[in-house]
């Protein structure tokens, strides 16, 4: 739990810079804004922002406190904004990224990324802004897709609703074999460009060695993150 000093001033005034109509290259610098206030402190330390009280206005930045926390949580909002403006402009290597996870909602439930958008962000931006997030959800997405081929226990259900769509009508084993490898091949393009020292970065290192040691009862016990409940 934290509350960095003047995290609440800096949001005011991301809220007031939104209100004046910024364009895409505004919106961007702005989403990164609440990026680094939210974000970037879980990912490098596994610290929350905790605020009891919200600012309500702050909603229309895309932040606002978890359903099930009083963690601020940002939906991504202001990016999915400057694609629409303009989805081919000059920063289409940041805006681009809006299209994987859309725009989140708070109670974080459900989600799935879309990995057309996915795999189109690393063809065009192998070396984006957001290349090291995409190799992650790619990473964990094929964790996930693994497990659901692989765990008789997940063969009906909503998690292999989720996931329908990616399972053919062949051989379940040789599809998990390839889930499996593209999980261990997305995770370590991730490792390569990762901070030393991030709780993220260790996280990615544990899930790439559980997946290239393959057994499943390790897998199953890295959790969830797509499709949660």
């Amino acid at each position: 739990m934290s509350v960095p000093a003047g995290v609440r001033e800096q949001l005011d005034d991301i809220h007031r810079e939104y209100l004046r109509g910024p364009d895409v290259a505004g919106l961007v610098v702005l989403h990164g804004k609440i990026r680094e206030l939210i974000d970037e402190p879980w990912k490098r330390d596994r610290k929350s922002i905790d605020l009891p009280n919200p600012n309500p206005l702050w909603r229309a930045i895309g932040v606002e406190r978890g359903q099930f926390s009083e963690s601020l949580v940002y939906s991504g909002k202001l990016l999915v904004e400057a694609h629409r403006k303009n989805p081919r402009s000059y920063l289409r290597e940041f805006t681009l990224f809006a299209e994987v996870m859309g725009e989140r909602p708070s109670h974080g439930m459900g989600e799935m990324p879309n990995l057309n958008a996915t795999l189109q962000y690393l063809k065009e931006f192998p070396e984006g802004p957001f290349a090291r997030d995409t190799e992650i959800i790619l990473g964990d997405f094929y964790r996930d897709l693994f497990k659901v081929l692989a765990n008789r226990k997940h063969v009906s259900g909503y998690k292999y609703d989720c996931f329908r769509k990616y399972i053919w009508n062949t051989d379940l084993a040789a599809q998990a074999e390839r889930a499996r490898n593209l999980s261990v091949s997305y995770y370590a393009r991730a490792l390569a460009s990762s901070p030393p020292g991030w709780q993220e970065t260790t996280r990615i290192s544990q899930n790439h060695s559980a997946m290239k040691e393959g057994k499943l009862e390790r897998i199953d016990g890295l959790g969830w993150s797509f499709c949660a409940d």
